[in-house]
């Protein structure tokens, strides 16, 4: 399943030429595969209660109601020992997770108007090389908030000054603090994560076609 929330919008702006990159073009931006969010919320979980041991998923299931800790990586409804993926727990009991907020992302910053393009080519849509200023792209988003909060405008503004800022500025996150305290390490990479993203997105377009 992809995101189906700000990706689709990109791709269908850039099918109707109406997408520009925002500022020079080369910022950075960090991103999260679902199935590495889930496990670092696994692994909080199990820091939290201050268990350090790595759980034995033949014992897990050989008791009624109990699960696998981690999400069963083949879907199947009821995972066998030998699909269990068990997340190896590393947390050290000297520095606690307890009342800490910790950065959760895949730990591969890419530029992120070089991914846009290359998940446009892999959809057979022209890359975007048009450029429209942080500055000016700020100043119509906030002309477009006032719009659209004002009058009776169907839809979404085409701009504001948050997504402007979002798309050319630099936002990537060191994971040290995660892979020390929950011992956090991302399973799905970007090239994997892009790569199931593009198909979904190839199913969508192929549903939705006359």
């Amino acid at each position: 399943m992809g995101d189906p929330h700000l990706v689709p919008r990109l791709v269908a702006r850039a099918r109707a030429g109406r997408l520009r990159i925002v500022g020079t073009g080369r910022n950075r931006v960090d991103m999260v595969h679902i199935a590495n969010a889930v496990d670092a919320h696994l692994l909080a979980e199990r820091a939290l209660g201050g268990k350090s041991q790595t759980p034995n998923p033949k014992s897990q299931e050989s008791q009624p109601g109990n699960r696998c800790h981690l999400i069963d990586d083949k879907g199947t409804a009821a995972p066998s020992a030998g699909s269990c993926n068990v997340i190896r727990d590393k947390t050290d009991p000297a520095q606690p997770a307890d009342g800490q907020a910790y950065f959760i992302t895949n730990g591969e910053p890419v530029v992120l108007w070089d991914w846009i393009n290359d998940l446009l080519r892999a959809l057979e849509i022209p890359p975007v090389t048009r450029h429209l200023p942080l500055g000016a792209a700020v100043a119509i988003g906030g002309v477009c908030e006032v719009l659209w909060s004002l009058l009776p405008f169907r839809g979404e503004p085409p701009m504001t000054r948050f997504v402007a800022k979002e798309l050319a500025t630099d936002h990537w996150f060191d994971l040290t603090a995660a892979r020390r305290d929950l011992g956090y390490a991302p399973r799905v990479s970007m090239a994997e994560g892009t790569a199931e993203l593009i198909a979904s997105l190839r199913r969508t377009s192929a549903g939705s076609s006359p």
